[in-house]
């Protein structure tokens, strides 16, 4: 029997003190939300066909990073 085994870690810089975003999980699309004070971010994860998570982080819409 082959399991498929998907987790997700999110790794999301803070300075002292700040206070933790709260998350957002959408499983049926793959997508965070991590809304904070002055943070909203959206963190998109998709299965690659070689079995890879690409990664995408959006801020206001535009990409500020991703995995390829």
């Amino acid at each position: 029997m082959i399991v498929a085994y998907h987790s997700r870690v999110v790794l999301y810089p803070l300075r002292k003190g700040e206070p933790l975003p709260a998350i957002q999980w959408d499983a049926g699309t793959g997508k965070a939300q991590l809304s904070g004070a002055a943070l909203h971010d959206e963190l998109d994860f998709t299965a690659s066909a070689d079995g890879r998570t690409k990664t995408q982080i959006l801020r206001d819409g535009q990409t500020i990073s991703q995995t390829k």
